[in-house]
């Protein structure tokens, strides 16, 4: 499927999801930067009305979250258990918000490839300046001069040039492109170059995680063509399948993924090692702790730096106990009734290092539980007729 072209109203809405599915840091802490992004997606999704060029939102979704993004700037404490609960909401809302303005877009599955090649245009111009310059140029801190931390050990670490296109490192890119993959695939339900490319820049980007995203890719791509076998989709799988082998083999990443492993046995890997504080507390804590967790936003761990590490289901079951286990097989249970794209994209979000005050998980979340898939998927298959 080519690449349509997509109206004015679309162009705005694919705006709005590029910045949902994309994150920075602002002083004096990372889920600040929730405070800046939250109210730019209410204005860019506001200001297509305006201009007579309806996003297709309901006017009250935006009074609602109007109203509930404005709400953290009056809290005075930065250090209140109540800001942070503000700012979950406020991201929450910012990721709703994104999602209901995709969902009612003219063109959803072109609004999601469009992002998506964003993203690769991105890691693409980086190998670029590598390839004529010898350096990996960081995109992410010349476009968002504001976001304070430049990654740069997480570009150049362990001796590997590394890419993250416009996102804040390598992991983030990985976590970010590879959800919007998947919701692609769960979206059109069939496979697109912009997936093939798309596996590959994951590949690109060293990372362990970039890995792991892009072997899931590929399964549901394989489970999606033995739906619709012909000798020619499984010929172009299985041909992407052995490239994507190729490529890591000659990039030196499982060489890399070995050093991480062999330095974390060391203790010199700082990252992986508060991977493991952080499963070891919990694995030694009490029963009690484990059934009814520490509490929403409360770390007891004084080891434990990032909870999310782990990702958002260890997150759920670390703060919430047997409540968080309950909501993760909840979306496992959920992401089965739609095999093989709804299980592929729960596994995903339950792993995929994300926060609470995210709105790229509100986003998926929804996605995934709201039906909105299904909606956009009804969506697109009217706007196909409509073109045919």
């Amino acid at each position: 499927m080519a690449t349509s072209r997509l109206s004015y109203h679309d162009r705005w809405v694919a705006v709005v999801v590029f910045l949902v599915f994309l994150q920075f840091d602002i002083e004096p802490s990372r889920p600040n930067y929730v405070l800046l992004l939250a109210p730019v997606v209410l204005a860019i999704a506001a200001v297509g009305p305006l201009l007579r060029y309806p996003i297709r939102s309901d006017s009250r979704v935006l009074l609602i979250a109007g109203v509930v993004i404005a709400l953290p700037w009056a809290l005075i404490n930065p250090g209140h258990s109540l800001v942070r609960l503000g700012i979950v909401v406020m991201g929450g809302s910012a990721g709703l918000l994104a999602f209901s303005v995709w969902s009612r877009a003219a063109d959803p599955a072109g609004v999601l490839r469009r992002v998506i090649w964003l993203n690769i245009a991105g890691l693409l111009l980086q190998w670029v300046g590598f390839v004529l310059s010898g350096s990996v140029l960081d995109l992410h801190r010349t476009f968002l001069p504001f976001s304070r931390v430049s990654e740069t050990d997480a570009i150049h670490g362990f001796g590997l040039h590394r890419f993250n296109g416009f996102q804040l490192e390598p992991g983030t890119y990985s976590v970010m492109v590879g959800l919007l993959l998947l919701l692609s695939l769960a979206l059109e339900r069939r496979t697109d170059r912009v997936h093939v490319v798309g596996v590959f820049s994951l590949i690109a980007t060293r990372s362990g995680g970039g890995i792991a995203f892009a072997a899931i890719v590929v399964a549901v791509a394989l489970a999606l063509s033995l739906r619709r076998a012909t000798t020619r989709r499984l010929f172009a799988v299985f041909f992407t399948c052995l490239s994507a082998c190729a490529l890591a083999l000659a990039s030196g990443l499982l060489a890399y993924v070995q050093g991480r492993i062999a330095a974390a046995n060391s203790g010199a890997d700082g990252s992986v090692r508060l991977k493991g504080n952080t499963l070891n507390f919990w694995w030694e804590s009490s029963a009690e702790r484990k059934l009814f967790g520490s509490g929403l936003f409360i770390n007891d761990c004084a080891e434990c730096a990032f909870i999310n590490a782990n990702g958002v289901a260890f997150m759920l079951v670390f703060y919430l106990g047997l409540l968080g286990f309950l909501v993760s097989v909840a979306l496992l249970i959920r992401g089965l009734l739609t095999l093989p794209t709804g299980f592929a994209l729960a596994v995903a979000l339950l792993t995929s290092r994300l926060t609470l005050y995210q709105p790229t998980l509100w986003f998926v979340l929804m996605a995934l539980t709201g039906g909105g898939i299904i909606a956009a998927r009804r969506n697109l298959s009217s706007t196909s007729d409509l073109s045919g």
